[in-house]
């Protein structure tokens, strides 16, 4: 089984993130000690997953991730992009290349037509549990993650 990473998709290498950086150029993508050459990709696909996070002791709501497979002829990558801020143009770059991208559930259509965080996860509220059964998604993945806050004791 590929070991699926969480990562910040990015073109710039001096951006802080508490998750590591995937990074793209007009000819490559580098992951840590890795780069892979576009015209190396067999094909992508793309995929999501849903993650609990925990606003407050009551309050839980889902975060919604975009799951990205690279397969070249010797590997198969597998990220979690934390970040929906650079899918698309890294979908532009990709798009130059003859790489098919098998992307059943359409999401690319629904970054372009939805380009507004909030309404997009309005839209995933409703659909998503539909699109788990049906394409088998994680649903949620992996455990609740809280939001950092804390408690003030009274003096």
């Amino acid at each position: 089984m590929t070991t699926r990473y969480q990562v910040q998709l990015t073109q710039d290498d001096d951006i802080k993130s508490a998750y590591e950086l995937l990074l793209w150029d007009h000819s490559h993508i580098y992951f840590q000690d890795y780069s892979i050459a576009f015209q190396d990709i067999q094909e992508i696909n793309i995929s999501m997953c849903s993650m609990m996070q925990m606003l407050n002791i009551l309050s839980i709501y889902m975060n919604y991730y975009v799951d990205i497979n690279i397969i070249t002829p010797k590997e198969e990558y597998a990220f979690q992009i934390m970040n929906h801020d650079t899918l698309l143009s890294f979908f532009k770059t990709v798009s130059s290349f003859p790489i098919p991208i098998n992307d059943p559930l359409h999401i690319l259509q629904l970054y372009t037509d939805m380009p507004d965080n909030y309404a997009r996860t309005k839209y995933l509220d409703r659909h998503f549990k539909k699109w788990a059964q049906q394409y088998h998604l994680d649903n949620p993945r992996g455990k609740c993650i809280p939001t950092q806050f804390s408690f003030h004791r009274k003096s």
